[in-house]
């Protein structure tokens, strides 16, 4: 997702790859504030994407008694 957003090129390199190329997006920017809210929003919505399945209720549960 961050490779995506910040038009980093995945060309398959480790973590520490993508950290070193968005470091350097981010040395480069004039307005540092709109990078780390475009960052935000990016881990945000990765969460959001990524624990789905934890605010879908669990139907098997949902007629059990107590």
């Amino acid at each position: 997702m961050i490779s995506k957003n910040f038009q980093i090129g995945n060309t398959g390199g480790s973590a520490n790859d993508i950290e070193d190329k968005l470091y350097a997006k981010l040395t480069g920017q004039k307005d540092t504030g709109l990078f780390i809210g475009k960052f935000d929003e990016t881990v945000q919505t990765t969460c959001r994407e990524t624990c789905k399945h934890l605010n879908k209720p669990n139907s098997k549960a949902k007629n059990k008694s107590s």
